[in-house]
């Protein structure tokens, strides 16, 4: 199983240049860790965005494909940020990095580069990206209520619940907005009410997001990430004992779906509360 896996890996990665690099540096037993299985579906998305990402450019006239390579390339560590986004954020800032290399302005890239900073926990620098992404894009209104959400919820993160609050006003729903989206901004505004000590304000909030997540079919994995998502801003408001029961909720969740990269964000949000309790033992045992 594991050379075959290792198989599919290197099949993968041979179409994106630096990417076995990367791979060799992902602190993974592919013989102990359920995580080795995740990083082989993350790099086989890749390889199939890649392959995607070149059926575009052929299909492109032929005096636009001189110059395409690099588009290619930039795309498909783009795609490598996004995917590893939530399982693997220091390797979605890898991605990004290289993907900025081929694209320094471009608004997606520097919005996944911000997004997958604050999963990495580096929230200030998240925001500065996040403020990049939005003055490129100008007016580009479809993509600012994803921005301006991803910029509210890094201000969040580095306690900064007023200008939070300013960014998150900002978002307005359409007749065409998803619900899975207006339970994050929910979740957000929940989160901005928590540091604001305002605690039924935030389970109110709470509570809207997870009604429209119930709208939702398999709505148990966004649950469960959501979850994760409450339980670190309990953390931040050094409410530890509710931080503690949701992510180990969120965990039992991503267990009964088999979703293991889920799964190991939850136990890493179980180790952090850990670590601020000072029960360094346990603290560990989640986070490994």
């Amino acid at each position: 199983g594991a050379a075959a896996a290792c198989g599919l890996i290197a099949h993968a990665t041979t179409q994106v240049d630096d990417l076995p690099y990367i791979v060799c540096q992902m602190p993974i037993d592919p013989f102990r860790s359920s995580a080795f299985m995740a990083l082989v579906i993350l790099t086989s998305l890749v390889g199939r965005a890649v392959a995607q990402t070149r059926a575009e450019l052929d299909s492109m006239h032929a005096s636009a494909l001189n110059a395409t390579e690099s588009e290619v390339r930039g795309a498909a560590w783009l795609s490598l940020a996004q995917v590893a986004h939530y399982g693997f954020p220091e390797i979605a800032v890898q991605a990004a990095e290289r993907a900025i290399e081929f694209s320094s302005t471009d608004d997606t890239v520097l919005a996944t580069m911000g997004n997958a900073l604050r999963e990495a926990d580096e929230p200030r620098r998240s925001v500065r990206y996040l403020n990049e992404a939005l003055q490129q894009m100008q007016g580009a209104t479809s993509t600012f209520p994803e921005a301006h959400l991803g910029l509210a919820r890094s201000l969040v993160a580095t306690q900064q619940y007023q200008l939070a609050d300013s960014v998150l006003s900002i978002v307005k729903f359409s007749p065409t907005t998803s619900d899975l989206f207006k339970a994050q901004v929910h979740t957000a505004l929940g989160d901005i009410r928590l540091g604001q000590y305002k605690e039924q304000a935030a389970l109110s909030a709470y509570h809207d997001a997870r009604s429209l997540l119930q709208t939702l079919k398999r709505h148990e994995r966004s649950e469960a990430h959501l979850l994760v998502w409450q339980s670190e801003s309990y953390l931040n408001a050094d409410l530890l004992d509710t931080a503690l029961t949701l992510a180990q909720r969120a965990v039992e969740l991503f267990a009964e779906i088999n979703d293991p990269v889920g799964a190991a964000r939850a136990e890493r949000s179980i180790g952090n509360v850990y670590t601020v309790i000072g029960d360094y033992a346990k603290a560990a045992s989640h986070l490994e």
